[in-house]
């Protein structure tokens, strides 16, 4: 099983974990037959099912999260960024913790669409091709919700709420 080329997220250290590190497998090609439009019928492969493994930590405040945006942007730093504990981590309101209370960390929850994006984006052929044109698309929280028409709610709210 081909694994994606480097695992994502921060680097390893040994403060608290924070966010998410993860790798995936990439998918196998199973042999299925297809139907063309005309009716033919041929043999291939499709790659459908995947895994991935992965070690989550604390969830981030907004400023942890900013905080976060600096280091990966300087991950040969990344001990300037962030604390070597979790009381640390705490008491600079860097990351929830259930009533505060450094030794209950409130584990962080990916945003589904964002983190499957690059499980499917590494199964990719290597023959695939990357598009030069910049998204310039709109994928804010507010998209979302239209786009699924349902209201997407605050993540920091629901860890605020988490961890009192």
């Amino acid at each position: 099983i081909t694994m994606i080329d480097a695992i994502q997220g921060p680097p390893r250290t040994d403060g608290p974990p924070v966010l998410l590190r993860q790798t995936s497998f990439r998918a196998l090609a199973e042999p299925r037959r297809f139907r063309e439009p005309d009716g033919t019928v041929f043999d291939g492969t499709l790659r459908v099912r995947f895994g991935e493994v992965e070690a989550r930590g604390v969830a981030l405040t907004r400023a942890g999260r900013a905080r976060y945006d600096a280091a990966m942007a300087d991950r040969e730093h990344w001990d300037r960024y962030f604390p070597a504990t979790d009381a640390a981590m705490a008491t600079q309101g860097l990351a929830y913790y259930r009533g505060g209370d450094p030794t209950k960390p409130v584990v962080y929850e990916d945003f589904l669409p964002a983190s499957a994006a690059g499980i499917f984006r590494s199964n990719l052929d290597g023959d695939a091709r990357l598009e030069a044109a910049d998204d310039t698309g709109d994928y804010s929280i507010d998209w979302m919700a239209g786009a699924i028409g349902h209201h997407i709610h605050d993540p920091y709210d629901l860890y605020e709420k988490a961890a009192q």
